[in-house]
């Protein structure tokens, strides 16, 4: 799958109506809920159109797997991502910095949520025996990687690309990382006061340091 085949994976001519386009989001709504709360063990078409009240065959119209089902539900979530970061960012007085701040704690506050962290950790655990979920995920990644590398070259333009391009890996991993310990439902250990402050301290570290190969 293509990064483009990620963006566009609705299936072509089931959204061009509105009533069309209201019923995917029903049915990508839906099926986020109950990847979050069954599970994807419990993850099927013919359990998704049951609770959409759909006939089975109607809701493999707009989705024919739930391969195509699990790409709608990330497409959705990078564009809420997307969205709701250009109303923080989109402000010309924010300085780039100010910018790469609030991509971090909108993140960072996105990952307490259970919505977001069950989600994605079902799909992480799915991905070492799935290929096809394995490269969901990666094409997913690659499109987030990328919006970090945009923020690190406006923050620093001198990097050179690959330079940026490890930077941008390292913050990503850092951030992902983190939601293992602070998470949905994590417990709030005593050595977890004040990480926050210290993750945004050490990416403006990395972003700035001089531009050696």
């Amino acid at each position: 799958m293509k990064q483009n085949d990620f963006k566009d994976s609705a299936r072509v001519g089931t959204a061009t109506h509105k009533k069309g386009q209201l019923r995917v989001a029903e049915i990508i709504e839906i099926a986020s809920k109950s990847l979050i709360e069954d599970g994807y063990s419990e993850f099927t078409i013919r359990k998704i159109a049951a609770k959409a009240k759909m006939k089975h065959g109607n809701l493999q119209y707009y989705f024919a797997t739930k391969q195509d089902l699990i790409i709608a539900i990330l497409r959705d979530e990078f564009q809420h991502y997307q969205s709701a970061l250009q109303k923080k960012i989109s402000n010309t007085r924010y300085s780039a910095k100010q910018k790469l701040i609030f991509t971090i704690d909108y993140i960072l506050r996105d990952q307490e949520k259970q919505h977001c962290c069950v989600m994605f950790w079902e799909l992480w655990a799915l991905s070492s025996h799935e290929p096809e979920i394995a490269q969901i995920m990666d094409d997913f990644y690659q499109i987030y990687l990328g919006e970090i590398v945009n923020l690190v070259t406006e923050n620093n333009p001198s990097l050179k690309k690959q330079k940026a391009m490890k930077i941008a890996l390292l913050i990503v991993s850092m951030i992902e990382g983190l939601s293992l310990f602070r998470g949905y439902n994590k417990p709030r250990r005593s050595y977890l006061r004040g990480i926050e402050k210290e993750l945004r301290a050490t990416i403006l570290m990395l972003i700035e340091q001089p531009n050696n190969k």
